[in-house]
């Protein structure tokens, strides 16, 4: 190792009385009779007494690596040290260390050092909430197991917390990085205010910046976990990778002020960002928190990348937080969701994109065990591939709102009564009926406003229905934006253009058998009509915008073989009945609602 020598005493001194160090130093420096050193490379130094004043002794040296300032033994009664880095002189563990004959912190590998003598100890001179993990020996170079090391910079900040700071490289870590120590139900994190901020995420365009990247190396559940009861958490600029062997991105439980920025979650296998409620009656609920330009993408089958739930026996849950230009991305897997949401109310979406491919979906609204939630989630200038929702007979959503949906990619439209908003293109969906319509006399309707000439049945394998010998109606109900003027229709009557199909359109009321027990509010007959062509029709009321069952019925001769309606898959937005049953085709028929 080089022999270094420090000269300039006083000038430490003065600066030691600039900054804040870890812990006080033992007794006061003294800028006379002191004695200038340096450290062997093969030899522990025991540094020599040597008179100063009243029997007072002080030393300075300069030391390459953590395991030389370990092997000093120390004999003045004031030292200060000089590190040159963790490892070998540059590597980012370098700093200044003073001697505390009187500290008798454990040995944590970055701010308290013991070295050859049983008692006292080297303390950093740094602010008390201040921590680089390189102090701790992380190497970030994409080889290494930097687990320790980032733990121990965590784990050494003061109870009010502080910055634990990730220079840019590859951070491999074998186990999950533990911020807070609470048990989400009765015991409080012993630290709150950590910070844990890196150089960068890498997403967007090209710098030459380093970023931050920690991955996971070993399976695991989750490659960060935060663990509540705990506030003020900040996590910012660094790419998690769970590396297809952690289960979870970033975990998140019963936590409050928490602040995540530029931060990109892949390659995990289950969800991408968990976030989970405390339990009641003490354990927090997750509360006042903001994401912003989060990004969450896995191509695993059956993965979600953001998942939020709350704790719904014990009454806690996930609520008044915000996510801004966040992407939550399935990639090419199957069975995946972009977001799902549980026991979640009163959270807001600003500019966020929710995607998944065929075979999964963009958003869950999920209330199968949770009655009257999710509710209240608004979405403001956002793009949802798709949504689906879990419900029961007892168990339902309660509304959740979307303003400016976006349709310029291929968005599919929600059908749901209790998914509410207008699209980009200033159409409104499952709103309140403005212009008279909705069932059951107005309010809101399950079904989607339909307008223009729109298809009752999609593409599918043709099948045929003889109502006129089964005696059965087919219905379909539907919600019209505009009047219900007629449409067309394509009929078969079996090559011979004998029989009559009756069309009756009657007001939907409550249910398929209630409604058709109404008035007939407008009626069209196709009697001897020819068969397998399109043939428009204009019925004898014109209808104003409402919620609508059109039902088929068709009649013939005693001799004749029949007639009926031709049906292929059913149309979106559209519920057929068949018998009074709901079914899933569809009635070759357009209607034309102006």
């Amino acid at each position: 190792m080089k022999r270094k020598l420090i000269i300039m005493i006083s000038l430490l001194l003065v600066s030691s009385m600039l900054m804040c160090a870890c812990d006080e130093p033992g007794g006061e420096s003294s800028a006379e009779n002191s004695e200038v050193s340096a450290v062997s490379d093969t030899e522990p130094v025991s540094v020599p007494e040597q008179s100063a004043g009243a029997g007072h002794q002080a030393s300075t040296l300069v030391v390459d690596s953590v395991a030389d300032l370990r092997a000093l033994t120390v004999t003045a009664d004031e030292m200060t040290v000089t590190l040159l880095g963790f490892y070998e002189p540059g590597d980012g563990g370098q700093g200044i260390f003073f001697w505390n004959d009187r500290e008798t912190s454990p040995d944590d590998g970055g701010i308290y050092i013991q070295c050859a003598n049983e008692k006292g100890r080297f303390v950093r001179l740094c602010e008390d909430c201040d921590r680089n993990v390189k102090w701790f020996g992380a190497k970030g170079d994409g080889k290494t197991d930097d687990y320790a090391a980032i733990q121990a910079a965590i784990d050494s900040l003061p109870a009010h917390g502080g910055t634990v700071s990730l220079p840019g490289g590859t951070y491999v870590v074998s186990h999950t990085l533990d911020i807070g120590n609470g048990n989400a139900k009765d015991n409080w994190s012993t630290k709150h205010g950590v910070a844990l901020v890196g150089n960068g995420s890498g997403q967007g365009v090209h710098s030459s910046a380093v970023p931050t990247t920690i991955i996971a190396s070993t399976a695991m559940e989750s490659v960060i976990s935060v663990h509540g009861l705990i506030a003020d958490v900040s996590i910012k600029g660094i790419n998690v990778t769970g590396n297809l062997k952690a289960k979870n991105g970033v975990f998140l439980n019963a936590f409050c002020g928490l602040r995540m920025s530029d931060v990109r979650i892949t390659q995990f296998t289950e969800k991408g960002l968990y976030i989970l409620a405390g339990e009641a009656p003490t354990g927090n609920y997750n509360i006042y928190n903001r994401f912003e330009n989060v990004n969450a993408v896995s191509g695993a089958n059956g993965a979600c990348c953001l998942y939020m739930d709350g704790c719904y026996e014990v009454s806690n849950d996930t609520w008044l937080s915000t996510f801004t230009q966040c992407v939550f991305d399935t990639s090419n897997g199957v069975g995946s969701s972009a977001a799902y949401f549980k026991f979640v109310d009163s959270i807001s979406f600003y500019s966020c994109r929710f995607k998944a491919e065929e075979g999964s979906n963009g958003i869950v609204f999920d209330a199968l065990d949770n009655n009257d939630f999710p509710s209240g989630i608004g979405f403001y200038s956002c793009s949802v591939s798709s949504i689906k929702v879990l419900e029961d007979d007892e168990h339902r959503m309660r509304k959740s709102y979307f303003y400016g949906f976006s349709t310029a990619d291929g968005e599919i439209i929600p059908d749901h009564n209790r998914i509410i908003g207008i699209t980009d293109t200033g159409v409104p969906f499952n709103m309140e009926d403005v212009v008279g319509g909705g069932g059951n006399g107005g309010g809101f309707s399950s079904l989607p406003g339909k307008k223009g000439l729109v298809d009752l049945f999609n593409n599918g394998e043709w099948n045929h229905y003889n109502i006129a010998k089964s005696k059965k109606a087919v219905g379909v109900r539907i919600n019209c934006n505009g009047k219900l003027t007629g449409g067309k229709a394509y009929l078969p009557n079996y090559n011979n253009n004998i029989g009559t199909v009756h069309i009756k359109v009657y007001k939907w009321d409550t249910d398929y058998a209630t409604s058709v027990a109404g008035e007939v509010l407008s009626y069209y007959d196709f009697v001897n009509f020819e068969e397998n062509n399109w043939t428009n029709f204009t019925f004898s009321t014109q209808l104003d915008p409402g919620e609508y069952v059109v039902v088929f019925t068709a009649e013939t001769e005693d001799d004749d073989y029949g007639c009926g309606v031709w049906t292929q898959n059913k149309g979106s937005g559209v519920v057929t009945y068949y018998d009074g049953a709901e079914v899933e085709f569809g009635v070759t028929v357009s209607l034309d609602i102006q």
